[in-house]
């Protein structure tokens, strides 16, 4: 699972619509990127690679460094296929260097991660896009008013980069996985994070 989005945590979720069309209509600055729907029989093990690949090591506050524990194997990717919500990927001349998963989370709110670019693609806006495609997702939502995310506590950086974003802080907690625990030393909390859209 990735760390970005607790793994016990079951949402409420109801099928995304207009994702095809959103996609199709999305302006992108480029004539060789694309973006699409990710498909579970091909796509898996890229999906894999990639969040693993960006996430390999985290960095918390006060130097706090750890591995990312919650790695997504083959049948994590699998879970967020089978669940109500859409797995986005980037491609660029065929290859896969972002994705974004988002799924309702009630009936006023969209969460979205594992959120993530190829490392040797960073730097180049494609999370910025991917970003601002998952606002526009919410947005199309019925009845959606705030796009959120899970952050472990410990990424002072990453949760500086959202607030700068617009995010804030939900004063919503959930637990770390009890079976992870032991790989860190310092006390891990997932945060929640929310941009009113």
């Amino acid at each position: 699972m990735f760390i970005n989005s607790p793994s016990q945590e079951k949402h409420n979720c109801t099928p995304l619509s207009k994702i095809e069309d959103l996609l199709a209509a999305y302006p992108l600055p480029s004539a060789d990127l694309r973006l699409r729907q990710a498909d579970p029989a091909q796509d898996i093990p890229v999906l894999t690679e990639l969040v693993n690949s960006a996430y390999s090591v985290e960095t918390g506050t006060e130097g706090e460094r750890f591995k990312s524990v919650l790695r997504w194997v083959d049948r994590d990717p699998e879970d967020h296929f089978d669940k109500e919500g859409a797995t986005i990927v980037l491609e660029k001349e065929g290859r896969i260097v972002g994705m974004v998963f988002l799924e309702r989370d009630g009936p006023e709110r969209c969460l979205f991660g594992p959120f993530a670019v190829d490392p040797s693609a960073q730097g180049k806006g494609y999370g910025q896009l991917l970003l601002a495609l998952a606002e526009e997702v919410a947005r199309a939502e019925p009845g959606v008013k705030t796009l959120g995310l899970h952050v472990a506590n410990v990424r002072g950086s990453l949760i500086n980069y959202y607030k700068r974003r617009g995010f804030e802080d939900t004063g919503e907690e959930t637990d770390f996985p009890e079976e992870h625990k032991w790989r860190t030393t310092k006390p891990v909390k997932f945060v929640v994070l929310e941009k009113k859209l």
